[in-house]
């Protein structure tokens, strides 16, 4: 039910992305770990037009200890790159020292708002996320 629940979803986010040019980001957490992930389209196009392109920001409380290096290796393990439907990839990024897909450490996810700068290159008012 979940996986269904969830493919759901993204498919309104896609479908308001393609009709309105809304970006999604996903944040999602409770593994105690940092990492990053992205679902795109398949084939891969151009992510700054790809409708289905929403990344996924991994992070935790930070007053979470990360779990046993064991947990996280696992995770790594079990990591593949998914097919959601017919057009959609799920994978997640090496983006961590050592080429590592987890950061097993306390973490926690800082989002600000893009000012609105009138005449700035990046005045769309967008978020910055950081991990």
């Amino acid at each position: 039910v979940h996986k269904q629940e969830k493919i759901a979803i993204l498919h309104m986010f896609q479908e308001l992305a393609l009709a309105r040019g809304f970006r999604f980001t996903l944040l999602s957490g409770d593994v105690h770990v940092a990492g990053l992930g992205r679902i795109c389209s398949a084939p891969k196009s151009n992510l700054r037009t790809d409708h289905r392109f929403m990344p996924q920001i991994i992070s935790s409380a930070i007053g979470n200890a990360p779990p046993p290096n064991a947990v996280v290796k696992a995770l790594a393990a079990s990591a593949k790159t998914k097919d959601l439907d017919a057009h959609t990839h799920e994978m997640l990024l090496h983006v961590f020292d050592d080429q590592k897909m987890f950061a097993a450490r306390r973490n926690w996810c800082l989002i600000e708002e893009r000012p609105l700068v009138s005449g700035a290159p990046t005045s769309d008012g967008s978020l910055i996320f950081q991990l």
